[in-house]
């Protein structure tokens, strides 16, 4: 009773009421926002309504290439110490979504730059779009498939900055990923976007006994015009 009180006085809804309750296809929830706690009484806001823009798809299209989800919490990029404009953009789109808090850990000897994102919502708002965590889970979530084909270039075009590599003597741009559900969604999704890409696939050793899968997508000559 006392928390309901609580809510009432702050005229705040519970979270898991507004969903349970579908709330959110009766009311208008623009310019509202989900209010979270951390020990101590400091609060973070989050947007109840996410605009689907140019820099957010490059935030999912950058972690996808780079990122990890941790501690049920936290929102992980490792970039190359050199890579600092990925890092500013990154920090630039938390702050477009509210999100304060946000840390580096530079690790100069071994030339990274980590960026972790604070925000319970953020790690299962990802987790909601069907991201996965770890080399070989990664994915592309489905409502990508689904944008505007500026919207699409723009996922491909952070994902490949993140995580690609360009051949120049042979034109060629070249995405390697352990993940064969990943390069699967990789084809389809530049084959929808009038690409003619290719995928092959090679073996190496790790460190583990059994050598592993690596899923080499290619584009080649005027298909890069396109990115």
């Amino acid at each position: 009773e006392d928390v309901f009180k609580s809510y009432k006085k702050k005229r705040m809804l519970p979270f898991y009421l507004l969903v349970s309750l579908e709330l959110h296809k009766i009311f208008n929830l623009n310019n509202t926002y989900i209010t979270t706690y951390q020990v101590g009484g400091k609060t973070f806001e989050f947007p109840s309504i996410i605009k689907i823009t140019k820099n957010f798809v490059r935030l999912i299209g950058l972690w996808i290439a780079e990122g990890h989800l941790h501690n049920g919490r936290e929102v992980v990029f490792d970039f190359g110490i050199k890579e600092k404009s990925y890092v500013e953009e990154i920090e630039k789109t938390a702050k477009e979504l509210f999100l304060r808090n946000v840390h580096k850990i530079v690790d100069r000897k071994k030339n990274k730059i980590r960026v972790i994102i604070g925000s319970t919502i953020l790690y299962y708002l990802f987790k909601s779009l069907g991201m996965r965590t770890g080399a070989k889970n990664k994915n592309i979530p489905f409502f990508i498939f689904n944008l505007s084909r500026e919207l699409k270039l723009e996922f491909l075009k952070a994902l490949y900055q993140g995580d690609g590599c360009f051949v120049k003597n042979r034109r060629m741009l070249i995405y390697t990923t352990a993940s064969e559900e990943l390069a699967r969604d990789l084809l389809f999704l530049e084959l929808a976007l009038g690409l003619f890409p290719t995928i092959t696939t090679k073996k190496h050793k790790g460190l583990g006994k059994k050598a592993s899968t690596a899923y080499v997508i290619s584009i080649y000559g005027k298909e890069l015009n396109t990115l």
